[in-house]
């Protein structure tokens, strides 16, 4: 089964709002991964200058993966053993 979903990207200089650290993320990076290393803060950083981008993603998912409990490390989509 395959799935769609569009992917929002950024990368710039970021300031935490909390501490006033500033950030330089200089590769594509998701939204949601942008977060504050220095302070506890785990809201959204000041955008200084960003460069942003939607990119569509297409995931292929596994029937049984999402309705059996991979409690073996077993990879379904191949039936193989998963290395961990």
């Amino acid at each position: 089964m395959k799935e769609k979903r569009m992917i929002h990207y950024k990368k710039g200089v970021f300031v935490c709002p909390k501490c006033r650290q500033t950030f330089v993320q200089e590769k594509w990076i998701e939204e949601w991964r942008i977060r504050c290393h220095k302070c506890d803060y785990r809201g959204t950083l000041t955008e200084i200058s960003v460069e942003e981008h939607m990119d569509e993603e297409t995931q292929r998912r596994c029937f049984f993966s999402t309705r059996i409990p991979n409690t073996l490390g077993l990879c379904f989509s191949g039936w193989r053993q998963v290395r961990e």
